[in-house]
């Protein structure tokens, strides 16, 4: 039978490096955990310290005991969200043999695990330390707004010198276009799928993948690349012979999840243009 020279492994380790190609939301989260998931349950613990306080320190006076900085936070990032696709094809054995077509469907498979996992990471736009409303986006005010985020971002003590995110929708990217505030980089390749330029300290990213609710309003991303923790593995890939049919099919299991794990580093735009 066909499917029973399948490769499992090959085609989930493709499907997985098709899916960070292809994602935003995900791709911008911080990805360090993933590196330990084979080895654990359904959950992962994720622990982070705070900055030690600075202290006056005054000649010939003994210094204060030690700060204990390790588990001041910790957040449990639970790998419950668990996605599939199952979709039929001639012969697996052909499919293989032609590289071109057997690629184009683990393309369009890679393509819809990744957006369901942006999905699922914009869709954490409540627990965002801060928000920013504006029904009225321009491209006379769509600076003031962005500025607006940056400073909140800078005053929960985020550094100058760490990458921040700005992930907007399609309108509220044409309002950027239009306004020409956006500025290329000459490497721009180089920092992954849906990147459309820079404004001020910002790496902007444009994805469809965004929340949008009833009245029309997206809810747009400014953040850090810690503010929020990821974890996906394809934990399955088999093929098999559908009961009836003279075809084989492919069925993979996409298990992920994620966390807010530093909220003041996440500011939501909740943005509509204007009239």
């Amino acid at each position: 039978m066909a499917y029973t020279t399948f490769k499992p492994k090959i085609w989930a380790k493709a499907i997985e490096r098709e899916r960070d190609t292809l994602s935003v939301g995900a791709a911008l989260c911080n990805r360090s955990y993933e590196k330990d998931v084979a080895n654990m349950g359904n959950s992962i613990q994720i622990n982070w310290t705070r900055r030690p306080t600075v202290r006056s320190y005054t000649v010939g006076t003994d210094i204060t005991a030690p700060e204990v900085l390790e588990g001041i936070g910790s957040a449990v990032l639970e790998l419950n969200q668990l996605k599939y696709v199952n979709f039929m094809v001639d012969d697996v054995d052909e499919l293989q043999s032609a590289p071109d077509i057997m690629e184009s469907c683990m393309h369009e498979a890679s393509a819809a695990i990744a957006a369901d996992a942006d999905k699922y990471v914009y869709g954490l736009y409540a627990d965002a330390g801060s928000s920013i409303t504006n029904f009225g986006v321009n491209n006379l005010n769509i600076t003031d707004v962005i500025s607006q985020a940056a400073q909140t971002l800078y005053e929960h003590d985020v550094p100058q010198n760490e990458e921040i995110f700005l992930e907007v929708s399609p309108e509220i990217y044409q309002i950027m276009w239009q306004a020409k505030i956006l500025r290329e980089t000459p490497n721009g390749d180089a920092f992954g799928s849906g990147f459309v330029g820079m404004y001020d300290n910002f790496k902007v990213y444009m994805s469809n993948c965004l929340t949008k609710d009833a009245a029309g309003a997206t809810y747009c991303f400014a953040r850090t690349r810690k503010a929020i923790a990821f974890v996906g593995q394809m934990k399955k890939m088999e093929a098999y012979r559908p009961e009836g049919l003279f075809a084989d099919a492919v069925k993979g299991l996409h298990v992920y999840g994620a966390k807010v794990v530093r909220p003041d580093e996440l500011v939501v735009l909740k943005l509509k243009k204007a009239s």
